[in-house]
């Protein structure tokens, strides 16, 4: 890779608000897994899913995280993303 591009990818992390590199730093140490959001919140001791769910889909925008599929929600029943460290 271009040192460029390193330096682009280190600037862009610096960048990153806490939360968003605390979930990032989280979704790295299992980087082979899936979480939803509410996961995520348990996972971290998060009080609401809604501390993660937006720094989440910001991940995934800034392309560190990648959706990978859908799942019923153990709490509300409803189907719910799945994210996982791209």
């Amino acid at each position: 890779m271009h040192s460029n591009s390193l330096q682009a990818h280190y600037e862009e992390r610096e960048n990153l608000s806490k939360r968003c590199n605390i979930i990032l730093k989280f979704f790295q140490f299992f980087s082979e897994q899936e979480f939803t959001d509410r996961q995520v919140q348990k996972q971290l001791g998060f009080a609401e899913r809604n501390q993660v769910q937006p720094r989440i889909t910001e991940l995934v925008g800034s392309g560190y995280l990648v959706e990978t599929g859908k799942v019923r929600c153990d709490v509300t029943g409803k189907q719910v993303r799945t994210v996982k460290a791209s």
